[in-house]
């Protein structure tokens, strides 16, 4: 039987010297490395995602290796020990690569043994399986060469899955033209993208973004941004010539701004954080970008994630303001392009810019976009100016309050909100008061606004609004005083369980002077009503209290007689 350094060797021959360690490294380095792996002081072997291990080792240093990609041209390794800060390589990384040799021979010979014998032994059907055990690996290539060379899709979804694998002198035009062979440049009108290109373009994406976030995980960051700046050109171009509504389109294109996102918030070099600021304002410049989401969006990006000079907010600015004026502009486009030149002219002049009349249709999903943005001073100064110039839309002043609330400038929400109330009269903003404000706080203004009802004719909407903010006693007060049975029919029952005689004697006062004052026909039918009325509230005992008195005074009333006896 074969030993193992003869089995690793002869394997070593085989395949152009892939697991030879002995003669590509320094001698000492490597005696030193064989003593390690042959007393055993690797103490644990960890297999991460993509090829990535992590070899512990149980001497007196408790030193760490880890190693991507073993036995590639792509092997990158790492250790914590003095010797590999100086030369960038040491014994233990040698002897995790002993290590690791061992166990792919032992894989390779137990595959080797399992084809053999499934060789021998014939399939009972024609199966993927059964058709790998039984081909030789040159074959199988052979074949995968013949099959992508004749079938696109299947040549595409053979590079896009291996793509990251692969080391190129370029390795952005690697995804460049991979996407290219999919959504080729739309040179005339009779070359669309058909709705098959975009679904493969969608799939294919998928798969890059998994891509992304594996070279994310292993800290290989510009690979994962040559992703990400790929796929966002491919996707907003395909979104502008097939449909930037397009839901899965819109959805991948978040996505990627997404990544953008996360690798910013990553500890990246200065060299990429600054190729990405770079590719960000050009992608303001692109006339075939969309921007289609508030927050992600180059402009955005570079406003929350680099501390630009105040000339670059400035040409940024100018970049926009040639945006919204360009002819091929759209219209769902205009409030997210709008709402960023606000934020740029409060952050470079320290305030808000005059909305064009043509824009103004956009006051409100700018001012959301805003909020959106976290960019609430922009949003309250761009609010206060449109307010004074037109003081009467509802949804301005509505869009306002909110503002203030989040803003917790509670003493300007509470004069605001006093004001819409009594200019509107919508209860939806006594319901913003309820929410937004501490009991002292919604005292204040509740005072402030019935004050300022104490003399209106509007009597049933003072009412309400007493009723609405649990002011019971005041609404009995003005029952009382405006002396009229519908206001205290349509209040009672709210307010017979605190006030129950008050109301008793309201309805009985109420009664015999409407009857002492009316007769016919209306007065029967009226009288009968607040009958019916107090019995669906319960009001048993002001009802029974309502006939004696009826029956008391006016029994000289045919119809009373007859109905109340």
């Amino acid at each position: 039987m074969l030993s193992l350094k003869v089995i690793i060797k002869k394997l070593m021959l085989e395949r152009n010297q892939k697991y030879d360690i002995e003669s590509k490294y320094d001698e000492e380095l490597v005696t030193s490395a064989e003593v390690l792996f042959e007393e055993k002081k690797i103490k644990e072997i960890t297999r991460l995602e993509q090829g990535l291990y992590v070899i512990q080792f149980k001497n007196k240093e408790k030193n760490e290796v880890e190693i991507l990609k073993p036995f590639t041209k792509s092997q990158k390794s790492t250790c914590d020990c003095s010797t590999y800060r100086e030369r960038n390589v040491c014994e233990h990384i040698l002897a995790a690569l002993m290590a690791l040799r061992k166990e792919a021979i032992a894989k390779e010979l137990e595959a080797k043994s399992k084809k053999e014998t499934t060789k021998n032994k014939r399939p009972s059907k024609l199966g993927i399986s059964g058709i790998l055990a039984q081909i030789e690996f040159e074959e199988l290539k052979n074949f995968i060469a013949s099959y992508a060379s004749k079938n696109p899709r299947f040549s595409t979804a053979l590079k896009v899955n291996f793509a990251r694998k692969i080391e190129l002198e370029d390795n952005y035009s690697k995804y460049k033209n991979l996407l290219d062979s999919i959504i080729k440049p739309v040179t005339t009108k009779s070359k669309s993208i058909s709705n098959a290109d975009v679904n493969l373009l969608i799939n294919v994406s998928k798969d890059l973004s998994g891509q992304f976030l594996d070279a994310e995980a292993l800290h290989q960051y510009l690979e994962a941004y040559l992703i990400a700046e790929n796929v966002i050109n491919k996707i907003e171009y395909t979104r502008y010539h097939f449909g930037s509504n397009d839901k899965e389109l819109t959805n991948m294109s978040r996505q990627f701004h997404s990544h953008l996102i996360s690798l910013l918030k990553n500890k990246i070099a200065p060299e990429l954080r600054g190729r990405i600021k770079e590719y960000l304002l050009k992608l303001i410049t692109l006339s075939y970008y969309n921007f289609t989401d508030a927050i992600l969006n180059p402009a955005f990006l570079l406003l929350d994630y680099f501390n630009l000079k105040k000339e670059e907010k400035e040409l940024i600015l100018s970049q926009l303001m040639t945006k919204i004026s360009a002819s091929n502009v759209k219209y769902d486009q205009l409030p997210i392009l709008l709402a960023l030149i606000q934020v740029l002219n409060f952050q470079v002049y320290k305030k808000s810019t005059k909305i064009a009349p043509s824009h103004l249709k956009y006051t409100i999903e700018i001012l959301d976009n805003l909020i959106k943005m976290g960019q609430l001073d922009a949003a309250h100064e761009l609010a206060d100016l449109l307010i004074k110039s037109d003081n009467t839309s509802r949804n301005l002043h509505f869009k306002m309050l909110e503002i203030l609330i989040l803003r917790e400038e509670y003493d300007e929400f509470m004069d605001q909100a006093a004001k819409a109330f009594l200019t509107f009269k919508d209860f939806r903003i006594i319901d913003s008061i309820l929410k937004a404000m501490n009991d002292e706080q919604k005292d204040m203004v509740f005072k402030q606004i019935a004050q300022s009802l104490e003399n209106s004719d509007e009597v049933y909407f003072v009412a309400k609004f007493l009723l609405k903010i649990g002011y019971k006693q005041e609404l009995l007060d003005l029952i009382k005083q405006e002396s009229d049975m519908r206001l205290l029919m349509s209040y009672s029952h709210y307010l017979l369980p605190e006030y129950p005689q008050e109301i008793e004697d309201m309805y009985l006062h109420l009664s015999k002077e409407f009857l002492d004052n009316h007769i016919g026909q209306h007065s029967n039918h009226f009288i009968t009503e607040i009958s019916q009325h107090l019995s669906t509230i319960g009001a048993d005992k002001i009802l029974k209290k309502l006939n004696k008195m009826i029956l008391e005074n006016f029994n000289h009333r045919a119809y009373f007689i007859s109905e109340f006896k």
